[in-house]
């Protein structure tokens, strides 16, 4: 908001509606807010560390992975 008023309010609409016609429901983590860039980087890594976790085949129980049921 700081550098660029207005744009994290765009980022949220755009995620909001993002797949909407498809029927999907969209939700927040974090109860919508936005991050301080420490956290979001925490989030970022925690996230690429799962990923990269996935990829090598060591599955992590805390994620959601989708089955035949689900595609």
């Amino acid at each position: 908001e700081k550098h660029v008023p207005g744009r994290v309010e765009e980022i949220r609409h755009w995620f909001r509606t993002y797949k909407q016609a498809d029927g999907k429901i969209n939700e927040y983590a974090y109860e919508g807010r936005a991050l301080d860039e420490h956290k979001a980087l925490s989030v970022i890594e925690e996230t690429n560390r799962a990923w990269e976790h996935l990829m090598q085949g060591r599955k992590n129980s805390e994620l959601w992975l989708p089955t035949s049921s689900d595609v």
